[in-house]
């Protein structure tokens, strides 16, 4: 926010207490479930709604120092609200999860789409850009099946989906604060 004239020091500490629109359609949280089979993980994003298990579930476990959800390659958690609908007009967006594959250790992972490339980074390191084509098989996501990926052996301690792109600081806050504290994360205006 800009003004034209100065705030006295009440309004400046209001201005840091409101939160702006939140532009998170999708966050899953794995500490917030007890322990055992995910039946219905619910989405605490702007879309709301519920992940519900299509068939055999996952489960819910300390994994790695972390609690996480188990997949083993053939569970699935399907949306059970349109989620496409949360993802503003102009198909940008961003995916970030604490992922851990087997035999390996726990990563943040940020997908964003810009229209034009996917960028992929691992604790905060850009590892990938592709560039996309319109057309491309790539420029539209079933964010209904974002937990069915046939063959995924690992977990997940939280997931997001960003209705728009995140820059390189807001990547970096975001991988920081992954290995921290794993809660909703709120985003102020200045």
């Amino acid at each position: 926010k800009v003004y034209d004239h100065a705030l006295t020091e009440t309004q400046v500490k209001a201005s840091f207490q409101e939160p702006e629109q939140s532009t998170i359609a999708v966050y899953l949280d794995a500490a917030k479930l007890p322990y055992g089979s995910v039946e219905n993980w619910n989405n605490e994003g702007i879309a709301g709604g519920h992940f519900k298990a299509d068939g055999k579930a996952p489960f819910v476990k300390d994994i790695a120092g972390r609690i996480g959800v188990q997949f083993n390659g053939n569970e699935v958690l399907l949306a059970d609200t349109l989620l496409t609908s949360q993802i503003k007009k102009n198909n940008r967006y961003s995916i970030a999860a604490g992922i851990y594959r087997a035999y390996s250790q726990w990563q943040y992972i940020v997908h964003t789409y810009n229209g034009k490339t996917i960028e992929t980074y691992i604790d905060g390191e850009l590892k990938e850009t592709i560039s996309i084509k319109p057309g491309d098989k790539q420029t539209t996501v079933s964010l209904n099946g974002l937990l069915k990926d046939e063959g995924f052996t690992g977990a997940i301690s939280n997931l997001a989906v960003y209705n728009n792109v995140l820059g390189k600081d807001e990547i970096d806050g975001l991988t920081t604060v992954s290995y921290t504290h794993l809660t909703l994360p709120t985003i102020y205006s200045v």
